[in-house]
């Protein structure tokens, strides 16, 4: 029973008929509405019966329905909604339970004419004017979904904080989608009317009234187990890559919440798909759903049966050749049929490359349609997540065009008031706040104000009126949750309830919301958000990338016929009036490929090579070993590393007292005690080097060990490659009146706060004593080390190159510099005529002018400490040398050769060494394959294994920077790396040996018209195991006549931006496929640096492609008819259709010209003398270690340089010709000597 009387009484409509245990009816006549304070105007709806005298009767069910939780003792009962009190009572002598209500003293007034409406700002505001609008733009929101189905979650309450949201305004307004009907089409089902018999309940009394919100007062109980049945299939591979490099996403169902759950993955490999389902199993554990059982098909890895044994999960494998055995089929088909309609409905410019960002949005509200096998009145979600209350997490369209605020204390004065962006998800860890990717700056961004344009809904209207209610709803949102609690007087209760009586007004009538969706448990807070700037893909649209090809071309041709303008979106202005203007960018892109670093693998085999060694090491003189910094405490310079760890400790933690040390705040020394709970300290490594151009030169650098933190959130950082470097020193030497210059920030990871601490312990012995007594280490010791916590990035925390890199990106912005949209690690200014390219902290930057260096140097500076290297001479460990009148610049890394062979202890030469690898005749005409016979030769040991590694890795980075002649050993030995021998031992000895011989090669680049050339070569069953090589030259020269038409003419040679060299995974049928190949790999590289060349200003037309295969060259450009070619790989034909997009044009020449030749096989000693100055600058006075001249009686001719323009036919001829001029010689020798 309840004391206290209605509010708000009206007119029942419809009434309700209540049974009375006589078996009598009673009819309710009108209804009010009892004032509880807290819970849900739904929850206060009261049905007044004028028979019942005794009184009013209180429905626990209702409130308990609403979310509250009625607590039950001896004597008392206490009502609760959250953490707030509703009511409370005490039990009569009869048994029965009282509360009590206490009335406000407030008039009774009735409900407005004005509901609350659309806010630009909040979502959750948005009952508008026009119910149509409202409407439709909910049902986007909510992902499309089929009118049933919506219907269904919203009478059962999934629901309920969608504003303006019932069933009866979805029936009435909601029109025929489209865009539904794109994504759930399927096909006719014919003959399948059942034909069964409805069978009607017995206990069915049609003299019952029929209402569907009649409650009665019988108890049912039932035990549902918890099964724990998880079941996990992957889709086919997406259309387009995703911007973070996902092409795939793991499907996972859960039976018990009947969840839904998706995770974007990279590829389909072991390790991909194990990480991927780690994070939902640790999704699901973290709910209190602990997975038991998980079926899967008969495609699940050792690595995946490995991890669930690990993790004590049982697992089955779905019948052969009957995949529809496993539930998680038909959850893929449910999710695809959502994730498609949602991407129908994105406005037709959206980005596809962003698909993986629209997944946590598309998972909300997939699962806010199903209901939960554990509590059928929750929804997935709720089961999952807790409750989702729109008020406090709007949503939208996903893929919807918005323009985001843009904060005036980040913006110029001029600057405009938004940003173009794309609306991608909620920020779930925000107060409502909205997740969007800046189309400027190609990063996510969180913003809680923005405007949007839908393209396929109308935007609901505002009022000035909606504006105000929607306030006055906040507000008692705030007075209701204070948070938190402060000293000041509280509201009096009269206050409240005439606050209560607003919030009853403002919210929709009764009949029409749905009961609120209870939450089982506290919502675990989701990840901060991490931006992310985009990667180089191409940037498709849905329709674009699901179209056949024949549309596809269609629009191509219809593109070019007419080719609109392309305007450009202003995020902010520069932070100067510029007149100086940059080139014209192109208006026209072609279709791009995902960007693949230049320091990709060599081949397969080469992904398992160790990091290059830091060769500014200490090493032992005697043994060249490295030695560690315990080694150097316990030497004579001991005085000295501890002044320089002392050093670097002050820079991290506050400083360092009696020096000109500050501290960066880095590192907080705190008790062991102090440790989270549920975290764990790693450990710190101590790195020592020595750097005689710094100040200090004996520098000790700690890092964090970062292989012990578990970080949870993004951690790739976007950096400039090899390849990007190159172009922009061709970019700045080809340009008249541009320079290099070389930036260089200090303590760049250093000066980051973090969101998420981490903690490291420091060893008592590596900390100096005078750090010891100014921090007192002394009492915070324990167990041998001091706790450390980490407050800001540092060297060796994963994520320390990305929240560095996206705080680089936040504030260079304000002055207009911005990363390029598609390449990693390439910069532009909105209007200088300035670009640089970016490795971690390092910038290479060419200008026209050098005032436009300064201002970004002082841009720089405002934030962090900066040094300047104006003549540009040392870049990433590359040294050049500039020679700007003759337009020349020289690379090179002089004395990295000699510091690796002192390093692995290389004995000194007997006598030079000019070929890196040996070689082996081919006896033509013979029916045996040219490959080396299989190596039979002794295993190494574990550490002859190491070796041959740590040699591979430190002589590839010297390959890929400047010296290209050394590739193709590397690339065998490379192959050979896992399972050394001793013959591998041997062949790197020779491969050691050449590099001493040639240890200071120099990679020239002179000026051109920056026209991109590939030369394109494969050699046919070269390689063991019946496998073929490829090759290609990359380079930058000038337009050349059609090289489709006699005379083949090459342009001028330049040193290579990019030298491919593989191995094929794959067997090839014939040459002919092989050289097919070669154009694949070649022209793939190709797209990205004609990627990268277009976004530095310098647009290309369709780049030249050589090769020495006619049938390669018909295959590609379609003049051949298919006959035994059609069983290639069908991805060898992706050349053909960009030859037809018209980026690339391949052409044959005679293989005597080919520059790729030279890296598709081995070759003897002669030709790699004569084709080194090909690729490398050769002095006219250069000598070799050793000698300055090759010793052989048979190879003196060879001492006179050769010209690095030669051809190669040209270098043979006059080879031949002195040959044949000796033979002749010889033979009237001994002619003469016979007669």
């Amino acid at each position: 029973m309840v004391n206290g009387p209605c509010t708000d009484i009206q007119q029942a409509n419809p009434p309700i008929h209540v049974r009375l245990p006589d078996g009598s009816f009673i009819t309710s006549t009108h209804t009010g509405m009892i004032p509880l304070p807290y819970v849900p105007s739904n929850a206060c709806r009261a049905h007044i019966f004028p028979s019942i005298k005794s009184g009013s009767l209180l429905s626990i069910g209702q409130l308990c329905d609403a979310g509250c939780i009625a607590t039950f003792d001896k004597t008392t009962v206490i009502v609760r909604y959250g953490p707030k009190i509703v009511t409370r009572g005490t039990r009569t002598a009869g048994g029965l339970w009282t509360v009590q209500i206490k009335v406000p003293n407030a008039k009774q007034e009735s409900s407005p004419t004005h509901q609350p409406t659309h806010s630009v700002n909040h979502l959750s505001t948005l009952e508008t004017q026009t119910a149509s609008d409202r409407i439709a733009f909910l049902h986007a929101a909510a992902g499309y979904p089929v009118m049933s189905t919506w219907i269904q979650a919203i009478e059962k309450g999934f629901y309920a904080t969608w504003p303006g949201l019932t069933v009866q305004a979805v029936r009435r307004h909601l029109p025929k989608s489209i865009i539904t009907t794109m994504g759930h089409l399927d096909q006719q089902r014919k003959n399948k009317q059942s034909t069964k018999e409805k069978i009607v309940p017995d206990d069915m009394s049609p003299a019952t009234p029929s209402t569907g919100t009649s409650r009665t007062q019988n108890v049912y109980a039932e035990c549902l187990p918890i099964t724990g049945k998880i079941f996990s299939d992957l889709p086919g591979r997406f259309v387009v890559p995703s911007s973070r490099g996902n092409n795939y996403l793991l499907v996972v169902y859960d039976y018990d919440s009947n969840a839904i759950e998706a995770q974007p993955i990279k590829s389909r490999s072991a390790t991909d798909i194990v990480n991927g389902f780690k994070k939902i199993v640790d999704l699901l554990k973290s709910r209190g759903l602990s997975p038991q059982l998980h079926r899967l098909d008969n495609e699940a890895s050792a690595a995946l049966r490995s991890y669930l044994c690990d993790i004590n999960v049982d697992y089955q494998l779905a019948p052969p050749h009957m995949h529809r055995r496993n539930a998680a089929e038909r959850a893929i088909r449910t999710f695809k049929n959502h994730f498609v309609t949602i991407l129908c409905g994105c406005d037709p410019k959206f980005p596809l490359h962003l698909w993986d960002r629209l997944v946590p949005q598309s998972i909300l509200t997939l699962n806010l349609l199903r209901a939960s096998r554990i509590n059928p009145k929750l929804s997935a979600h709720a089961q999952l997540h807790g409750a989702f209350d729109f008020n406090r997490t709007p949503i939208g369209p996903l893929g919807t065009k918005v323009v985001a605020h843009e904060k005036p204390s980040v913006r110029e004065s001029w600057a405009p008031h938004g940003a173009p962006a794309w609306y991608i998800s909620p920020a779930t860890e925000h107060y409502r706040c909205y997740k969007v990717y800046v189309i400027e700056t190609g990063a996510e961004r969180i913003t809680d104000t923005l405007e949007w344009f839908p393209a396929h809904v109308p935007m609901p209207k505002t009022a000035s009126i909606d504006a105000v209610l929607a306030a006055a709803r906040e507000l008692i949102d705030a007075l209701r949750n204070p948070a938190p609690a402060t000293p000041f007087a509280g509201i009096d209760d009269t206050k409240l309830a005439a606050l209560h009586k607003l919030a009853t007004i403002f919210q929709p009538p009764a009949n029409d919301v749905p009961p609120t969706e209870a939450a089982p448990t506290e919502p675990i807070p989701a990840p901060p958000p991490r931006v992310e700037g985009g990667k180089s893909i191409p940037p498709m649209t849905y329709a674009e990338a699901t179209m056949n090809p024949g549309q596809r071309r269609r629009q191509q041709q219809a593109k070019e016929r007419n080719v609109p303008p392309i305007v450009e979106p202003l995020n902010t202005l520069p932070a100067d009036p510029i007149t100086t203007q940059m080139p014209e960018q192109p208006t026209r892109r072609s279709d791009r490929i995902q960007q693949r670093s230049e320091t990709a693998t060599v081949n397969a085999a080469i992904e398992h090579v160790q990091t290059i060694p830091a060769l500014n090491a200490v090493l032992d003189p005697i043994t060249g070993e490295s030695l560690t910094y315990r080694q150097l405490i316990r030497g004579p310079d001991k005085a000295i590393w501890l002044q320089g760890c002392a050093n670097e400790i002050g820079r991290l933690a506050q400083g360092l007292d009696n020096s000109d040390i500050t501290g960066t705040e880095t590192i907080h020394f705190i008790p062991h005690t102090a440790l989270p709970e549920g975290r764990r300290a790693t450990y710190v490594n101590i790195v020592v080097d020595i750097r005689p151009q710094k100040s200090e030169p004996h520098r000790v650098r700690m890092t964090v060990g970062g292989n012990l933190i578990d970080y949870p959130y993004e951690v790739s950082t976007p950096t400039a490659d090899m390849t990007t470097a190159k172009l922009v020193m061709n970019s700045t030497i080809s340009t008249p009146g541009a320079t290099f210059h070389c930036f260089d920030i200090s303590n760049f990871y250093l000066n980051t706060p973090m969101e998420r601490y981490e903690y490291m312990r420091i060893p008592l012995w590596a900390i100096p004593e005078c750090i010891m007594e100014q921090y007192k280490l002394a009492d915070l010791a324990h167990n041998g080390s001091v706790l450390v916590e980490i407050r800001k990035g540092m060297y060796g925390l994963p994520q320390a190159g990305k929240i560095a890199y996206d705080r680089l990106v936040q504030h260079l912005n304000k002055f207009g510099y911005g990363p390029t949209r598609h390449t990693d690690g390439l910069w532009r200014h909105k209007t200088r005529p300035i670009l640089f390219s970016l490795i971690v902290d390092d910038f290479g930057v060419k200008t026209v002018g050098r005032e436009h260096a300064e201002h970004l140097l002082a841009a720089i500076k405002v934030q962090y400490k900066c040094t300047a290297d104006w003549a540009g001479t040392l870049y990433s460990g590359i040294t050049l040398k500039w020679d700007y009148k003759n337009r020349i610049v020289d690379l090179s890394m002089p004395g990295y050769i000699q510091a690796a062979l002192h390093r692995f202890q290389h004995p000194k030469l007997a006598k030079p060494e000019h070929s890196p690898h040996a070689w082996m005749q081919p006896v033509y005409g013979t029916t045996i394959q040219l490959a080396p016979l299989e190596d039979n030769s002794p295993r190494l040991n574990a550490e002859g294994v190491t070796r041959v590694q740590q040699i591979i890795g430190t002589l590839l980075h010297y390959a890929r920077a400047v010296d290209s002649t050394m590739l193709v050993a590397l690339s065998s030995l490379a192959a050979e790396q896992t399972k050394s021998t001793v013959n591998t031992a041997k062949a790197l000895t020779r491969l050691l040996n050449y590099a001493a011989t040639h240890p200071d090669a120099i990679l020239r680049f002179t000026a051109s018209d920056m026209i991109y050339h590939i030369s394109s070569d494969a050699s046919y069953l070269s390689e063991p195991k019946a496998k073929s090589r490829v090759g290609g030259h990359h380079y930058l020269s000038n337009k050349s006549i059609d090289p489709m038409k006699p005379p083949h003419v090459q342009p001028p040679n330049n040193g290579a931006i990019h030298t491919t060299c593989n191995i094929l995974k794959n067997v090839m049928a014939s040459a002919a496929e092989a050289e097919t190949a070669a154009l694949f790999h070649n022209t793939q590289h190709g797209a990205m640096i004609r990627t990268i060349l277009e976004e530095m200003g310098h647009p290309q037309p369709p780049t030249p492609v050589q090769t020495d295969n006619s049938t390669a060259v018909g295959l590609a450009n379609g003049t051949i008819r298919q006959r035994k070619s059609k069983a290639m790989d069908m991805r060898f034909y992706w050349v053909q259709d960009r030859v037809k997009q018209g980026q690339f044009l391949v052409y044959w020449n005679k293989g005597s010209t080919n520059r790729g030749d030279y890296f598709t096989k081995h070759h003897p000693t002669s030709h790699h003398v004569k084709m080194r100055p090909t690729y490398l600058h050769v002095a006219a006075n250069a000598s070799t270690t050793g000698t300055a001249r090759v010793c052989s009686s048979r190879s003196r001719e060879i001492r006179d340089p050769v010209p690095a323009g030669d051809t190669w036919h040209a270098l043979l001829g006059r080879r031949l010709a002195r040959h044949v001029a000796k033979h002749h010689a010889r033979q009237r020798y001994a002619k003469q000597h016979t007669s």
